[in-house]
């Protein structure tokens, strides 16, 4: 595959970063966190053909942070990213070099919207992001912890809506290497130790809220149910019953405000000390509840109501002082809508660690 018309560009503007995509045609769409330094050469991403190409001539050094995928353009295991996967993530490339990403499964349509969104930092270490979109792009989430800040109190939101997360505890959550999309957050599972956003978030009629969680179950507080991801003491992943009994399930308050619903199996633990994605759809609609488990379906109930309302989001706990997580925790997302199993399938893969076995095929 060869970019030859791209050498125009290059010769003619320096400073910027091109991302150059073939075959031509006109159903690619691009947006920036810095749309002065960042150029869209090309079409169609959802061709089995295509490849998309970034070419530094910033006049410095990148590094690309990590890349994620959305709706029909598939799983991040179907992108041949210079033959490394998302995991490996940052690569740096140097100035006046190219990073090459290959479409390795045909995707002949784009119905639903799908794009490829990339957070690089720049030569002089500032975060900056390019979304790549067919069809008007995917639905994001509505909330999106990526946990890659690697210092700091505070979790940034990369959904857009600015509703980033405090870290809170005596001592405070640490941060860790080596995680399914570059750094992500350690929990001691002690001293309210969790992380909560600034904003309450409105409950909606059907969602999504998925995380990657590693953690030992004998770690855990045997005095408690340890639990995940959710809004603040009314909705929640299950990690363990009274600390150190395997569960992995969905808790969800009921409409009058009085009791939980328990959406769970008890058969086997995800807190072996490897990583493992945890999905949960909800219809509040017809009020059905589905549980993933390394997107695979592990459970699917019927509850009798749901709570309405708005609560701040939590990761790590079930409430500022009730269900703390011993472990690591990444990529914690809440969508307004209900993934499709393609979907849910692709974010196993996408930032798949060798440890974690994803029990489907998209």
């Amino acid at each position: 595959m060869t970019y030859g018309w791209a050498l125009v560009i290059i010769a003619s503007v320096v400073g910027v970063l091109v991302f150059v995509i073939n075959p031509t045609s006109a159903t690619a769409s691009f947006s920036s966190s810095d749309p002065s330094k960042i150029m869209l050469k090309g079409s169609s991403i959802t061709e089995n053909t295509a490849g998309l190409v970034l070419q530094n001539i910033t006049g410095g050094a990148i590094k690309v942070n990590s890349v994620h995928f959305f709706g029909d353009l598939g799983a991040g295991s179907n992108w041949a990213l210079n033959g490394v996967s998302p995991k490996d993530f940052p690569i740096e490339v140097s100035a006046g070099s190219e990073m090459h990403f290959k479409n390795l499964v045909s995707q002949n349509n784009c119905t639903n919207g799908g794009s490829i969104v990339l957070f690089y930092s720049d030569f002089a270490g500032f975060e900056k992001r390019a979304d790549i979109s067919c069809n008007s792009g995917a639905k994001m989430p509505i909330v999106w912890y990526r946990f890659d800040e690697g210092n700091g109190e505070i979790a940034s939101d990369s959904s857009w809506n600015e509703n980033a997360a405090t870290l809170n505890g005596n001592p405070l959550p640490t941060w860790a290497k080596e995680c399914p999309s570059n750094d992500c957050i350690s929990f001691v599972g002690t001293a309210s130790n969790y992380a909560i956003s600034l904003n309450t978030v409105e409950i909606p009629t059907k969602y999504t809220v998925i995380e990657w969680v590693k953690g030992e179950l004998a770690n855990q507080n045997g005095a408690q149910n340890i639990y995940g991801t959710g809004w603040d003491s009314k909705i929640a992943f299950r990690h363990a019953s009274v600390g150190t009994n395997p569960v992995t399930g969905f808790l969800i308050r009921d409409a009058s405000d009085t009791t939980y619903y328990n959406v769970s199996a008890y058969s086997s633990t995800h807190l072996d000390g490897l990583w493992h994605i945890l999905v949960a759809t909800v219809d509040r609609e017809i009020l059905e509840v589905n549980v993933y488990l390394d997107g695979a379906l592990l459970k699917s109930q019927t509850i009798p109501s749901h709570y309405s309302g708005s609560r701040r989001l939590i990761v790590g706990s079930f409430s500022t002082g009730y269900g703390l997580l011993y472990g690591l925790n990444d990529e914690a997302k809440i969508y307004d809508r209900i993934l499709t199993n393609f979907e849910i399938c692709s974010l196993c893969l996408e930032h798949n660690p060798t440890e974690t076995t994803c029990n489907c095929t998209p």
